[in-house]
């Protein structure tokens, strides 16, 4: 069985939020052999993708959900490689905006701090970084040493990870 990619894309499509422009491809895919595992891993470790769930290629599981962001421009790349290894997947939103516009009525008034790169903290809660972190430190000893809580400007705590050579 194949796993099935969902595809939210808007080929022509520019969504404008707070005055900035960027463009959206979302993709879905839930691995069912550990081949697909190994091919998306493949696929999506050499692809300039934002991996949102899991957040590292290396991490693609059996039956756990791909989330991705993908640009417009390495979406027919995406596509050829997945038709190449008989990867399924269909459209699944043509027009994102115009979804998103029906359900909020509105424009997003969020603005992103880039409109080039993915903004890991507008996706992924300070938990979850905080796991996320703690977990590299263990699986990666000789690279990664401990997050260093210390204090903001703010007063808020804030964990650094020491990454080495």
């Amino acid at each position: 069985m194949s796993p099935v990619l969902i595809f939210f894309l808007c080929s022509s499509f520019v969504f404008p939020v707070g005055g900035f422009l960027y463009n959206n491809r979302y993709s879905g895919i839930t691995p069912r052999e550990e081949r697909e595992v190994k091919l998306l891993q493949s696929i999506l470790g050499h692809m300039k993708v934002d991996l949102w769930q899991p957040n590292s290629a290396a991490l693609i599981c059996l039956n756990n959900t791909v989330d991705a962001h993908v640009k417009r421009n390495d979406t027919r790349r995406l596509h050829t490689h997945l038709q190449r290894e008989n990867i399924d997947y269909r459209v699944f939103i043509s027009d994102l905006q115009r979804e998103i516009q029906k359900q909020t009525g509105s424009r997003s008034s969020r603005k992103r701090r880039s409109e080039t790169q993915y903004d890991y903290e507008v996706y992924h809660s300070l938990d979850e970084v905080h796991t996320h972190t703690h977990t590299d430190t263990h699986t990666h000893t000789h690279t990664h040493s401990n997050n260093y809580p210390s204090q903001t400007l703010h007063s808020c705590t804030q964990f650094t990870l020491k990454v080495c050579c």
